[in-house]
This record gives C-alpha cells, structure tokens and sequence, in this order.
C-alpha cells in the first residue's frame, strides 16, 4: 500500500470538516494532558462525562471504547486504561456505567495512540454486509469480524477503491488513559 493511497483513504474518511460542536462543547481530549471525569450523564445507550470540573469539556463514552484500525492497515487497536492497581483493561470491557465508577475521583494522563489509523464502525452498514449472515457470539467471532473488516478496508485502499470503504472506517481519535 502506498503512501498516496493511504492518503487518499485518509480524504474519504475524514473529508475536509473541522472538529467542533454548535452548542460550544469541546468533545475531544488532548495528548499529555491531565483529566478526571467529574460527572456523568448516563442515556440509554451512552454516556457523557464531564472533564475537570468544567461544562464546556465533555466526552462520550463511545469516543472512548472503539475498536480502531492501525496506520498500515494490518491489525485492529483496543484502547485502554491503566491503573495504577489493576493493570491495563481495554476500555471496551467497561458499560459506560461500569466505566465512571472505575474512574470518578482518579486523575488521568491522556495519551494520544498515533498509530491508530480510524475507528472501525462494527455497526455501520458496510461491517453489517461483510459480517453477512454470521451471528456474533463469542469474542474470537469479534475479533474474526475485525480482521474481516480490515481486510476488506486494506483491498479497497490497495486497490484504489476508497468510496467501496463506505461508512465503515470512521474519524475519530484513540486514546488510552494511565492514572498518575
């Protein structure tokens, strides 16, 4: 896969938009800085934490616990948190529930993974099409529907086909979270 090519995929998925909100909230988190989720506001399916005591820094859970795909196109990346007792645990394993109580009153160093090329969207309509009429039912069945995924991206891109990505591969930045 060539450079120009990676390029190109970069252009369909993140187009030429900026990163930004109407209602004046900043949903994004920045490399190297310190944070703690001081409330959290639970929805049906998400959840939006506050950061640092400050109404005009927030993030969902869901710009937390995606699946990302890496910058060569061969592999997927978990996010994670580490703790300082307790390890690492991919964020994915956490409801967004779950998530807040294992991280109120901590303080966290936000990392930035630069080797994340975009989230791969495992609901959107191109990842429902190559999952075809398989049933997701084990974790290995996940990680097997991943690799498809990628595999399907990385022969689009190779292949100069960037619009048959779809929706599948979506702007978004990674980040993991260490406790200092």
């Amino acid at each position: 896969m060539t450079e120009e090519q990676k390029r190109k995929a970069k252009i369909h998925i993140f187009g030429n938009s900026v990163s930004g909100s109407s209602d004046g909230v900043f949903r994004f988190l920045e490399d190297g800085e310190h944070i703690r989720f001081t409330k959290c506001t639970l929805t049906a399916k998400n959840a939006e934490y506050e950061i640092n005591d400050r109404p005009e820094r927030r993030i969902w859970f869901s710009q937390l616990d995606r699946f990302y795909i890496n910058d060569s196109i061969s592999k997927y990346l978990m996010p994670s948190i580490e703790f300082k007792e307790g390890g690492m645990v991919p964020i994915f394993s956490f409801t967004a529930q779950k998530f807040y109580e294992a991280v109120k009153g901590k303080i966290f160093e936000v990392n930035i993974c630069r080797e994340a090329f975009g989230a791969i969207d495992t609901k959107s309509e191109m990842s429902l099409r190559i999952l075809g009429n398989k049933r997701i039912k084990t974790v290995k069945d996940f990680g097997e529907h991943l690799n498809a995924c990628i595999k399907y991206a990385k022969n689009c891109i190779e292949n100069d086909e960037i619009d048959e990505l779809g929706d599948l591969i979506k702007k978004s930045t990674a980040y993991d979270l260490k406790e200092i």
